[in-house]
């Protein structure tokens, strides 16, 4: 019962916000994954929607990776449809809008391009968006967000993790932070279709790769040792390399330094 209670009360905070109307908005206890839940109600006609649950059997990341998805922590997915074919910005712009909401405003954090959201040099949070055609969307997005409200340390072993409430001291009120970064998902979408005026500007301030030594993995490529310099306005990532400088526009990431 408590997740229909989490529902209606998003629903109240969501009116309250004046956001655009939703096709759907549903609050479950668990699910699959909610991108899966999105691809569903696209195919049943919705345009935009939002899919929120406390826990997924089959959380999955960049590159299909699995997504560690215990209870107590915050999933969703936000379908939309976009009036421009979807490009890497948009992951960029949603970063940048969830790492700077009000709501977490005495936090530093960052954004580790392309898709990853950090605080002190461990994650938080990541972001996964699926492009989506169906028969009244053309340029469909589904935006995923999973944020760590609770320690994962004993979950996930190949990286540096954090949590907000270890971050806060204290743990927040779940509906209002997930009013919040549907918001700052809102004002990312319309960032991205003005054309993410001075994106790479505005991407050095949260920059977690910022003039770091880095380790780019691509598949059937060699290994890349480079340093990060920031990003192009194509939301490329700019580095410097010992034959100069390059654009790498996919990749796995290690910070080396």
């Amino acid at each position: 019962m408590e997740h229909l209670i989490l529902g209606d009360k998003l629903h109240a905070a969501l009116n309250d916000l004046a956001l655009p109307k939703f096709d759907m908005i549903d609050w479950q206890e668990s699910t699959e994954s909610t991108n899966n839940d999105c691809k569903l109600w696209a195919e049943r006609g919705a345009v935009r929607a939002l899919s929120i649950s406390n826990h997924q059997t089959a959380g999955r990341g960049q590159s299909n990776r699995v997504w560690q998805s215990p209870f107590g922590n915050l999933y969703f997915s936000f379908l939309t449809n976009l009036p421009k074919p979807l490009d890497g910005r948009l992951a960029l712009e949603v970063g940048l809008a969830l790492v700077n909401m009000p709501i977490l405003q005495n936090l530093d954090l960052s954004v580790k391009w392309p898709n990853d959201l950090y605080a002190r040099g461990a994650k938080w949070g990541g972001i996964l968006i699926e492009p989506i055609h169906s028969h009244n969307i053309e340029h469909g997005a589904i935006i995923g967000v999973g944020i760590n409200l609770q320690p994962m340390r004993d979950m996930v072993s190949d990286r540096t993790v954090t949590d907000l409430t270890t971050l806060l001291g204290n743990e927040l009120d779940h509906v209002q932070l997930a009013a919040a970064a549907i918001q700052a998902i809102q004002q990312a979408i319309d960032s991205f279709v003005e054309g993410s005026q001075r994106l790479p500007e505005r991407f050095l301030r949260c920059d977690a790769l910022a003039n770091k030594a880095i380790q780019i993995t691509r598949p059937e490529q060699p290994i890349l040792h480079a340093r990060a310099v920031g990003i192009a306005a194509d939301g490329s990532l700019q580095v410097s390399t010992a034959g100069g400088f390059e654009q790498i526009y996919s990749g796995q990431i290690n910070v080396m330094d």
